[in-house]
């Protein structure tokens, strides 16, 4: 089979190199490393703020399906008089609806569908008489919403839809993200001074004296050309995982975007080790004519 005349193959010898599997290995390892203390406690934490939320947020919402299983029939009046015995300021939104839909009660300020039939999927499955709970995590808060049957005699007289907005939390997970995020960094910018230390010095070992600057000039524009692409790509990836509430690998939003990028960069070294030992699989000093 014909090879493309541009295809880089790595020299079987320096494959097979103790050198290069340890690298690879090393740089697996630390990879994976990472990627866990970046997605781990973070992903660890919400899943016990969700279990949190389930348990707390269906216990209310009984409370107010059993309160409200007194009445025979539900009514604006008798339902804000039942509820109005309830301790439920940490709730953001309560709304109540009779058997047919229609909500008799909304304590929400804007866009109160208070005589309006709701077609929520939560209010339709618990008028069905399941019992549902749904929660989902932002940069700025967990929206969590029940909702549950009030039962009265055995039949579906109405349903309750409970939902609670916590900042608190989400502002919790954020700023360990933020600090997972900030010992990401310091240990790239570690690992990345070792590589500027070593790759100038390779200038030096291979090539005569004479030759030093220039050759260390072009790298210099090679790398400044580099970075300014990088630069507009990243800037253009934080704004639209930004604006689509991107997710990866544990991150959301902007976070996710500087993720993406911190990968990029960390198998970028490992790309240029390749091709340097591709072109030079033995470092010699270079005679110029």
């Amino acid at each position: 089979m014909k090879q493309h005349p541009f295809r880089i193959r790595l020299p079987r010898r320096l494959v097979s190199s103790v050198q290069f599997r340890f690298a690879v290995t090393f740089t697996i390892l630390v990879a994976i490393l990472l990627a866990l203390m970046n997605t781990y406690p973070t992903r660890t934490s919400r899943d016990i703020v969700f279990a949190e939320k389930q348990s707390a947020l269906t216990n209310r919402a009984a409370v107010v399906s059993s309160s409200l299983s007194l009445l025979d029939n539900l009514t604006p009046d008798n339902t804000r008089q039942v509820l109005a015995l309830l301790d439920l300021r940490d709730l953001t939104r309560i709304v109540v609806t009779d058997s047919t839909g229609l909500a008799v009660y909304d304590s929400a300020a804007e866009n109160n569908i208070r005589g309006k039939y709701t077609l929520y999927p939560e209010l339709v499955r618990a008028l069905d008489g399941q019992a549902v709970f749904y929660s989902h995590y932002t940069s700025e808060a967990f929206l969590s919403r029940a909702a549950m049957p009030v039962m009265s005699s055995g039949k579906t007289v109405g349903a309750v839809y409970v939902c609670e907005s916590d900042s608190e939390r989400a502002a919790l997970i954020g700023s360990i993200q933020r600090r997972l995020a900030t010992i990401t960094i310091g240990i790239g910018a570690a690992a990345h001074q070792s590589w500027s230390a070593n790759i100038f010095s390779t200038v030096g070992d291979m090539f005569p004296k004479s030759s030093i600057a220039t050759i260390t000039g072009i790298g210099g524009m090679a790398g400044g050309l580099g970075s300014m692409f990088l630069q507009k790509v990243a800037g253009e990836l934080f704004v639209y995982s930004e604006q689509v509430n991107l997710s990866f690998l544990g991150f959301t939003g902007k976070p996710a975007g500087y993720f993406i990028i911190f990968c990029v960069c960390a198998t970028a070294y490992l790309i240029g080790w390749c091709i340097m030992k591709a072109l030079v699989p033995k470092y010699k000093v270079i005679t110029l004519n």
